[in-house]
């Protein structure tokens, strides 16, 4: 566990920075990438754009859709789900 220190101080030093140099104009921007890029759709776009300039075949792009599919369903119902039970025993165990 130890290992992790160091990366979480990190982390939580690279989002202060982030929030205490904030650009309000750019938050809607910033909003619309986080979109596009929530759940691999900016491949799914790319890939639908290389196969209609025939620059990719659709058996690859169908290839890349199931792996979009297969690791958004993975990440948001397997991973999230345990971490967030994992959360959820602790707050009880020390709550209780």
């Amino acid at each position: 566990m130890s290992g992790v220190a160091p990366l979480l101080a990190f982390d939580q030093t690279l989002r202060a920075w982030v929030v205490a140099h904030r650009i309000g104009a750019l938050d809607g921007i910033m909003w619309t990438l986080s979109a596009v890029g929530r759940g691999g759709l900016i491949w799914l776009l790319l890939a639908a754009i290389l196969v209609v300039w025939g620059r990719l075949q659709r058996s690859a792009a169908l290839s890349l859709v199931l792996a979009v599919l297969i690791g958004s369903l993975t990440a948001d119902h397997v991973l999230s789900r345990s971490c967030i039970e994992a959360a959820r025993s602790w707050r009880r165990r020390r709550s209780g």
